[in-house]
């Protein structure tokens, strides 16, 4: 279906409405980008946006897993506007120094994609299983299921929860949904795959509110709780490990939403407090590969400031400890893991 600017493809809806006005304000057209589950539809895209507004459109075929890795050096290399589609603004996370402060570029447009499928009868009815009637709850969804998101909320309290707020998430970020702890009973994430809902039960430290993950593809509703329960068992032993390192790498992402100087000097400074050594490494993409390049004598352990996920999930099993931010200040503000913080 293409109606307007409101384009269907695959089951998704892609409003191309933001273009309007910015697609020909650049010599080089536009460059799309998108997460690992919409690259798929950027080719017809493309074209559809050349029909649309009479310009060239180009896209990358690298994933972007955020606001917090566009594709900028791209775009600014074929002065072109950065198209992001199908995430939601990434609120910069607060740390020390007014350096840490990031805007997003005035040449990146940000492009909703909804998914149109989803019952949310289904869902509800799957959920309210799960808790007793009267329960309060908070519905977490990432950008792709905004319009679900509240359909979903009508059909809950239809079966007798509590919607209390409906809340997007996203991959680091989880204060909107944390100030709502003392007041629910769960976190209802409507999410496939169980990033989101790892992300926020860890953020709450598998404590508190239960959280659930209700997969709109699948039709399923699911605890977090053992998978939370046992990333934590993991993230602990790599906390201990980490107090008997003396040589720390603390890794500094160099993507323009990953630069975190005020982060990465706070952490230099507690470290060399508590008597270790530290240095700052680069690295505008991070992966095991990348470590094993260096010598096995150079690093102890390592902290991860650019994202927090790749600690957790990527380097999870690295046969060194690697921290995020959260982890290591913990360990170095109280001498051992004796409480979990994630992800900031």
């Amino acid at each position: 279906m293409d109606s307007g600017l409101r384009v269907e493809l695959g089951g998704y809806l892609f409003d191309l409405e933001p273009l309007r006005g910015v697609a020909r304000r650049y010599p080089g057209g536009v460059l799309l980008e998108a997460p690992q589950g919409l690259v798929q539809f950027l080719p017809e895209l493309a074209r559809v946006v050349e029909r649309l507004f009479g310009v060239e459109a180009r896209f990358r075929l690298e994933p972007s897993y955020g606001l917090c890795s566009l594709g900028l050096r791209e775009a600014e290399e074929l002065d072109a506007a950065l198209v992001h589609v199908g995430h939601d603004f990434y609120p910069y996370p607060l740390c020390p120094g007014r350096r840490c402060l990031y805007r997003l570029p005035g040449r990146v447009v940000l492009v909703p994609g909804e998914y149109l499928g989803g019952d949310p009868e289904a869902l509800a009815e799957a959920a309210s299983a799960e808790l007793p009637r009267g329960a309060r709850v908070v519905l977490a969804r990432p950008s792709q299921h905004r319009g679900l998101a509240e359909r979903l909320r009508e059909a809950l309290r239809r079966r007798g929860l509590r919607v209390e707020a409906v809340e997007p998430i996203v991959g680091c970020y989880f204060a909107n949904l944390l100030r709502h702890r003392g007041r629910v009973d769960a976190y209802l994430v409507a999410a496939g795959g169980w990033f989101h809902a790892l992300g926020l039960g860890l953020a709450l430290a598998g404590e508190g509110p239960r959280v659930l993950r209700l997969d709109p593809y699948t039709g399923s509703v699911e605890d977090a709780a053992p998978l939370v329960s046992r990333t934590l068992a993991k993230r602990f032993w790599a906390m201990q490990r980490f107090t008997e390192a003396r040589r720390v790498a603390v890794i500094a992402g160099l993507l323009p939403g990953q630069h975190r100087p005020g982060m990465v000097e706070a952490l230099v400074r507690l470290l060399r407090r508590s008597g270790r050594e530290a240095e700052v490494v680069y690295a505008e993409r991070l992966s095991r590969e990348l470590l094993d390049n260096l010598n096995p004598r150079s690093y102890d352990a390592y902290i991860v400031t650019s994202c927090p996920r790749l600690a957790v999930e990527d380097l999870g099993d690295y046969w060194k400890p690697v921290l995020t931010p959260g982890e290591a200040l913990v360990v170095l503000l109280e001498g051992r893991p004796s409480r979990y913080l994630f992800p900031w």
